[in-house]
């Protein structure tokens, strides 16, 4: 950061002088400040394209706001001799920047650095571990301690948002973003668990002890990996997997003897379903684990080997005097071969860009011109103008809710810290000791302030205006009459040089958080409904082909044969959407209460920023959806697995179906940000009930699988253990899919099912409910 801040700084303070030295020359030495601003201002539009909204490569070696600010000193903002004024201004600037890393690197010697934060691959598998135990601790209980849970996820989720920005093995990736998505459906899953009497005395005591001792060895392996030695964090997992399935398999048709007997009174099968789920998805993890610690020891033994590589080239006649120029060579050839701009959605993200480099630099330019214009016509103005540009780089935010929300507290600390400097300066005019005493204090106090999020980048302000507003004053002798009227001179142009930022940021062609937000989530919708639509057309393809009963029916469209995994592409990506939807949230959530009644926040995008915690569990849903039609289609050549989930085909096709119209229209419609009104409501209501119809059926499925094992049925005799609980995983994450997706569908079309469906669920639960009451009685 410092090298960039110190090679950001010389390229403005050198452009500026270019700028200088070219018009002086051409114009004879008849220079004009005015005119010598206006050549400069494509410098600062190109300039601000590296600004982070902006996502070009310009902004990876440079800090975009010191490029175009500071270039304004030689061009429009000098005393006497622009070259020499500029020469100082750039000296103190670097002496100001090698201070600090000097302070750091003493303090690291002395040991008095706090240890810098772990790696994310080992921050990883620890969070994962953590959450995993939480959630099995709790397995029982995990509607009484909802709080627990809940900030067990929200600690595990910041880790996940934090590790989508930084490169990880694509090995571990795929298989951590797996894991990931099965820890949050665990987590959906036990909180909406009611455990009934029977299931806890007869299914879950006589398994807790073996779930506990898995759950030990689950976390045993996690931290080992995380360690650095996953090579001896073997602790034979996929015997315990094996094990603990067959003993739920024989434990439950067991109780189905015993209740057939009469000695016992049986569990529903709902209860048995939601838990049979919920055991599953623990085993599941259980796997990913293991495959997490397979994939990290080879990538243990392939980071060894190129070190290894690496270090021979070191020691080689050569390699010590070309290493450094051959790195530098490779980072110039990988960043020249970058695209400009980079992740590109859709050709209108291009025009996008530009927006708010365009933005920066109009409003740089309006407040520098305007102090240069102005200066020549006050002495004080063209002393003092400078302080007014300043603010620009600090308060123009990409968006109106930022400038509503951070604009306001920026403000607030401008105007404090300003006034805090003109008390120390009032009252100790020209103490030098006196000014290191106060800077001190200014600092800790602006530091304290900002670790609390809800002044945050204020405290900054505070202190930098603070330092603007007072260090100036010993820096030339003055009375205290002439040092008190320029530092009120400064603190009224840092003041004014703040307000017309924040009031441009945020009325002068805005740019809403609210609409970033639709196109995220289109996004993220679009992204879902088309790894899903793949994965499900293939296992539709591959499971009509090896049932028994398949003939291919005339509406099946195209399909392919071969699913392509992209688990890793799709995690990542998928946590990158939660987390770029999360900075956008609370943005978006002040537009529409301040806009939102003059009608530029649309009721499309209210909706959407109310339901943005579904959202998020569609994408979860997804993600576990994709994952495990992955690894389940390579198993549905055992001829009893294709056989029993065959009746599943005409529900697998519809899902497909429906998904692929509500995600057509629900994206069109949010990437036109509502522009259109009524566009949701032309989805066809057959669409809301084909989904509804599907999540019915994948759940009777599951019923009638648990029954079949109660019952010690002939449907699933003779398939491997390992494939019963795989594929019932999978008829559960469709079944949590289709509703998930319907009920988000449901709130953006503000909707509810058909009334023929309302009542055709109703006489399923009343079926369901008789014998469930018998069986609670026979309990008490």
């Amino acid at each position: 950061m410092c090298v960039a801040a110190l090679s950001s700084s010389w390229i403005g303070l050198g452009a500026g002088m270019f700028v200088h030295f070219i018009f002086d020359t051409v114009n004879g030495g008849q220079y004009s400040r005015v005119w010598a601003a206006l050549l400069l201002y494509p410098y600062t539009f190109i300039s601000a394209l590296g600004m982070p909204p902006a996502k070009c490569k310009l902004g990876d070696f440079t800090l975009a706001n010191l490029t175009t600010a500071f270039a304004y000193i030689p061009v429009g903002f000098y005393a006497v001799d622009a070259y020499t004024e500029t020469w100082i201004a750039g000296v103190n600037f670097t002496f100001a920047a090698i201070v600090p890393i000097f302070v750091v690197l003493v303090f690291k010697a002395l040991g008095l650095v706090p240890p810098a934060e772990l790696p994310i691959t080992q921050r990883l598998p620890f969070a994962a571990a953590d959450f995993f135990d939480l959630l099995v601790g709790y397995f029982i209980s995990a509607q009484d301690h909802q709080n627990a849970v809940r900030a067990g996820e929200d600690d595990f989720n910041e880790v996940a948002h934090s590790a989508t920005g930084q490169k990880i093995p694509p090995r571990l990736s795929a298989i951590f973003w797996n894991l990931a998505g099965e820890l949050f459906s665990l987590k959906d899953c036990l909180l909406s668990l009611d455990p009934q009497p029977g299931v806890v005395a007869y299914v879950w005591k006589p398994l807790a002890a073996d779930f506990a001792l898995l759950r030990s060895e689950v976390g045993i392996v996690l931290r080992k990996t995380a360690r650095g030695v996953p090579e001896e964090a073997d602790r034979n997992l996929p015997g315990m997997i094996a094990q603990c399935e067959e003993l739920t398999v024989d434990l439950i048709s067991d109780i189905n003897a015993k209740a057939a007997k009469g000695s016992i009174a049986p569990p529903t099968s709902a209860a048995v379903v939601h838990f049979y789920s919920s055991v599953g998805s623990i085993l599941y993890i259980a796997g990913l684990a293991e495959r997490y610690r397979l994939a990290a020891v080879m990538q243990k033994e392939e980071d060894e080997k190129l070190k290894q590589e690496k270090r021979d080239n070191l020691l080689s006649r050569h390699g010590l005097l070309l290493a450094l120029p051959l790195s530098i060579w490779k980072g110039i050839v990988t960043w020249v071969k970058k695209p400009f701009f980079y992740d590109i959605k859709q050709k209108s993200d291009i025009w996008r860009r530009f927006i708010f480099p365009l933005r920066f630099s109009l409003t740089l330019f309006a407040i520098a011109i305007s102090m240069i214009i102005w200066g020549m016509y006050s002495e004080t103005v063209r002393l003092h103008g400078f302080w007014a540009v300043i603010p620009v780089y600090v308060s123009f935010l990409p968006t109106a809710g930022a400038t509503l929300i951070k604009g306001t507290r920026r403000i607030c600390g401008t105007i404090l810290g300003g006034i805090a400097a003109v008390i120390c300066i009032l009252a100790n005019p020209g103490n030098k000791a006196a000014f290191f005493c106060e800077m001190i204090l200014v600092v800790f106090v602006g530091r304290l302030a900002q670790c609390d999020r809800r002044i945050g980048y204020a405290g900054y302000v505070f202190s930098l205006t603070w330092f603007m507003v007072g260090l100036s004053s010993l820096l030339t002798p003055e009375t205290k009459e002439e040092m008190l009227y320029n530092a009120l001179w400064r603190f009224v142009f840092t003041t004014g040089g703040v307000v017309i930022t924040s009031f441009s940021s945020c009325f002068i062609f805005p740019e809403f958080a609210a609409s970033k937000l639709d196109r995220a989530s289109a996004r993220m919708l679009e992204k879902v409904a088309d790894k899903v639509l793949n994965a499900l057309d293939t296992f539709h393809h591959r499971l009509k082909a090896l049932s028994e009963d398949s003939e291919c029916s005339s509406d099946d469209g195209p399909t392919t044969s071969i699913m392509q995994d992209d688990r890793e592409t799709f995690g990542v990506e998928g946590f990158q959407s939660m987390a770029e939807r999360a900075t956008l949230v609370t943005d978006a959530k002040m537009e529409a209460i301040v806009f939102g009644k003059i009608l530029l926040v649309r009721d499309v995008t209210k909706k959407v920023l109310d339901n943005q915690l579904l959202a998020n569990q569609v994408l979860r849903d997804g993600l576990v959806l994709y994952s495990s039609l992955i690894v389940s289609v390579e198993h549905l050549r055992d001829p009893l697995a294709s056989r029993t989930l065959a009746p599943l085909l005409g529900s697998i096709r519809e899902l497909s179906k429906a998904i692929k119209t509500s995600s057509d229209k629900i994206v069109s419609c949010l990437y036109d940000s509502g522009a259109t009104p009524g566009m949701l409501e032309h989805l066809p209501d057959d669409v809301h009930v084909k989904l509804q119809e599907c999540d019915d059926n994948f759940g009777a499925f599951r019923r009638e699988w648990v029954e079949d094992i109660m019952t010690g049925g002939e449907k699933l005799q003779g398939m491997h253990g390992a494939n019963v609980v795989r594929f019932s995983h999978t008829v559960l994450a469709l079944a949590m899919f289709a509703q998930r997706w319907n009920t988000l569908e449901g709130h953006l079309h503000d909707r509810s099912a058909p009334i023929e469906l309302v009542e055709a669920q109703q006489q399923q639960q009343q079926q369901h409910a008789g014998p469930s009451r018998r069986i609670s009685k026979a309990l008490v």
